[in-house]
């Protein structure tokens, strides 16, 4: 079981953040959005490749919803994404976080 915990410059807009919900699937366990910094916070726990898969999903939708040109918000921000870990839940499977952070890493740099 991983956490994938990814920070999205998206906190105001309901019907983004609905959209966002959906794209992030089953492994959606919370969100914590902040209107003032104008972001959110989406947990996701699941299996390797359903959390994977479901980030991809979540990360994909949030790039083609979003737009840092008008964007406002008291929070630093990179992209509209830019914060993507993956924590292992059980300490053996570290080497597996770090592959699946490279492969999302090289994921996004050719995709998106």
């Amino acid at each position: 079981m991983f956490e994938c915990v990814i920070n999205i410059s998206e906190g105001q807009n309901s019907d983004v953040l609905s959209t966002l919900d959906v794209a992030a699937g089953a492994s959606l366990r919370d969100r914590h959005s902040d209107v003032a910094h104008n972001r959110s916070v989406y947990t996701l726990i699941n299996f390797d490749e359903s959390v994977r898969r479901d980030a991809y999903r979540l990360i994909e939708r949030a790039v083609d919803s979003l737009d840092l040109r008008t964007h406002h918000g008291v929070h630093p921000r990179l992209g509209v994404v830019d914060v993507v870990p993956f924590v292992p839940l059980v300490a053996t499977q570290m080497s597996r976080a770090i592959e699946l952070r490279e492969a999302t890493a090289q994921w996004m740099a050719t995709e998106l």
